[in-house]
């Protein structure tokens, strides 16, 4: 269950008589009351206030009290699944003065001083004490299942995160050996449990080489008992994942690709797209095939040789693929095990940056996927969101996105009217209620009910490729995979260092701040603040804009400039002790740029293993680093806010003024980790909303 609040913000005398129990926080801040339409969150002048502590409804009654307006405010509640307690958060800026404000609360406007973590950890023992270390999807599964059933789960294993390896990531290095070993040692601890626990030990399971993870198949009974061992984080479904169903032939040129290619002249050379796949292809004829892990009896079909021709191919007449020069390296696992395949496939091959996912995801793997963005490789991560208007979900005609991680890139598919003027495009064609939709079914995802997803779009209706048409979130994933090629390609002969092939977080960046093209509502912030799904996400891919600002680094504390952007990483104790953290960014317009909009975009990871191998309650899923929010000045002056609840972005849009010197600065809200990676990109240009 999961609803919005809006926050009663206003110049206003305030009276509140009557409510009890009431905040128990210091005269100034803010002031809760239940009201008949709901909560009623007011924000009050920490100046002109002057009454007792704690704070009482006879303190300001009947007393005229200033009440600031915020600028942009949030309010959020969330119910905990297991025991139905709700968990109120708000979080402001107040306009006098410019200071941040955020508190959560309980049904009975009791502060909670550790943000609600407490009642989050005891809801989730409620669950674990009945179910066991169970997700939601495989108790419903398993419930369904015959006693005799083989259920494919995969098991994440209880072991504490490594501190994130700076150094590593700057210098490209392999995975070391350190971490592998860390690895291996949490498969050997849950191994011995299991070989005491099930007489039989495991009928069979592969070990995913380099995670605290192991896949297998497994009756009811045998998961009831390995969801209760200690070594264990959590259990998922890993059902066979399905591939997305599969005429325009201006593709490329609405992604501008070719653009990017005339002008920049990046078109793939030197750069391997890892693509994971069930099958290998049926024919590599007209691939740039780096060649393959294949499992002992590959299948074969015609899903990853189209995903990869999207890429490239050299197919006669064309069109050739958004990266031409690049090649595809496939990492098929044969119905055998996903993870063993992308670690052989992609994660052994660490020069392998780019890694495109085209089938129906799971929570396993989406945990997986936000394991390996924060670890060598460090690769940036495309898959697609799904294709439920043509039947081909394994999880329903309703679910909407297929895939959850934070820190992919999540791809919607558009319909480019087989012309390459982008002002006609329109979202691919979608008969269900559910296509896209973001999902907050659960709280595991949502839960404060404003998770976004996906992320970006780009072409994938009626797409022609290799002589035939096929249609797809498949396609469109590929193309973005292949876009973010061209930008590590461009980025990286620049001759940098540190450069964008080992910081997924400033590519992720630099594609959303130039998703020019919006085919879904309106503009991301907008649709944000009236709590619209955005199914387009920032809108369609600009292969040419995101190239061109490859070229643009501007490391924080620089010159003003029109666009730019910079990565890194965050230590919150060390980097953001104060209001806000010391990484700012100064943004600025031109004449020549008329009255064309700025975007600006921040974004940061999330971490798949524990934050403490201690507290079990760390482990049950992988978690945000971090609530950050994304503040922009104007001389001083706050003039907008990106400030979601759920997400590992913000997005800010707005008109810039000549002559004047804009301020992006990062704060941090609330945060589970002691670090993150960020990446952060700005944009000045004619967005065009369709």
């Amino acid at each position: 269950m999961h609803k919005r609040l809006s926050a009663t913000l206003r110049r206003c005398a305030l009276a509140i008589a009557a409510c009890s129990p009431f905040l128990t926080v210091p005269c100034g801040g803010v002031a809760l009351a239940s009201t008949s339409t709901g909560l009623e969150v007011q924000l009050v002048d920490t100046v002109k206030v002057a009454c007792p502590v704690p704070l009482q409804p006879a303190c300001v009654e009947n007393a005229a009290v200033n009440v600031l307006l915020a600028p942009q405010a949030r309010a959020a509640a969330e119910v905990l699944p297991s025991t139905s307690h709700t968990i109120y958060t708000v979080k402001a800026i107040l306009s006098e003065p410019n200071a941040r404000f955020y508190v959560a609360f309980d049904e009975t406007y009791h502060v909670l001083l550790d943000d609600g973590t407490a009642m989050r950890n005891a809801d989730r023992q409620v669950w674990e004490a009945v179910h066991g270390k169970i997700s939601v999807d495989l108790e419903a599964v398993k419930n369904a299942a015959p006693a005799s059933g083989v259920i494919p789960v995969g098991i994440w294993l209880r072991m504490q995160e490594d501190s994130p390896d700076v150094a590593g990531k700057y210098s490209a290095a392999p995975p070391s050996a350190a971490f592998l070993e860390h690895a291996a040692a949490a498969r050997g601890t849950f191994l011995a449990e299991v070989a005491a626990a099930l007489p039989d030990g495991l009928a069979s399971f592969t070990e995913a080489a380099g995670t605290p993870a192991v896949e297998a198949g497994l009756t009811p009974a045998e998961i009831d008992t390995v969801a209760r061992l200690g070594s264990v984080a959590n259990v998922y479904w890993n059902p066979p994942p399905r591939p997305g169903c599969t005429a325009t032939t201006e593709w490329v040129e609405t992604c501008k690709a070719d653009a990017a290619d005339a002008t920049y002249g990046a078109d793939g050379t030197d750069q391997t797209v890892c693509i994971i796949e069930e099958c290998k292809p049926t024919s590599t004829t007209y691939l740039n095939s780096a060649g393959a892990y294949n499992p002992p009896s590959p299948c074969t079909d015609a899903h990853p040789m189209r995903v990869s021709a999207a890429i490239a191919n050299t197919y006669s007449g064309g069109p050739y693929g958004v990266a031409p020069n690049a090649s595809s390296y496939f990492a098929d696992w044969g119905r055998g095990s996903v993870s063993y395949a992308i670690y052989n496939g992609c994660v052994a091959n660490s020069s392998w940056h780019v890694w495109n996912f085209s089938w129906t995801s799971s929570n396993y793997h989406d945990r997986y996927f936000d394991y390996w963005v924060k670890h060598s490789p460090w690769p940036v991560i495309a898959t697609e969101s799904g294709n439920q208007s043509q039947g081909c979900s394994s999880y329903g005609s309703n679910l909407g996105v297929t895939s959850a991680a934070y820190s992919t890139l999540s791809v919607n598919a558009s319909d480019d009217k087989n012309t390459s003027d982008r002002t006609d495009d329109a979202m691919m064609s979608c008969t269900t209620s559910g296509c896209y939709a973001n999902p907050c079914s659960s709280s595991e995802w949502c839960p404060h009910g404003d998770r976004e997803l996906p992320v970006i779009s780009a072409p994938g209706e009626s797409v022609s490729m290799l002589g035939t048409t096929v249609s797809g979130t498949s396609i469109a994933s590929a193309e973005v995979a292949g876009i973010a090629a061209l930008v590590q390609q461009f980025n990286v002969g620049l001759g940098g260092s540190p450069d964008l092939s080992t910081w997924p977080e400033g590519v992720r960046a630099i594609l959303l701040a130039t998703a020019s093209n919006d085919l879904y509502g309106t503009y991301w912030p907008d649709d944000f603040d009236s709590a619209y799904d955005q199914r387009d996400g920032a809108g369609e891919v600009d292969a040419y804009l995101a190239v061109g600002l490859s070229g643009s680094q501007q490391p924080a504390g620089s010159a003003a400039a029109t666009q730019g952007f910079d990565f890194g990483g965050l230590n919150f104790a060390n980097d953001c002790a104060g209001s806000y953290c010391t990484q700012t960014y100064a943004i600025k317009t031109t004449n020549g740029l008329g009255s064309a909009p700025c975007r600006v975009v921040l974004v940061w990871d999330a971490t798949a293993s524990c934050t403490s191998a201690s507290d079990a309650t760390t482990c049950s899923s992988d978690h945000k680093d971090a609530d950050l929010d994304l503040y922009l000045f104007d001389n001083g002056n706050l003039i907008d806010v990106g400030a979601s609840w759920d997400n590992t972005m913000e997005i800010i849009q707005f008109t810039p003024v000549v002559g004047h010197t804009y301020t992006a600065k990062i704060a941090v809200v609330s945060n589970a980790e002691s670090q993150t990676f960020y990446g952060i990109a700005w944009m000045t240009t004619a967005f065009h909303d369709n």
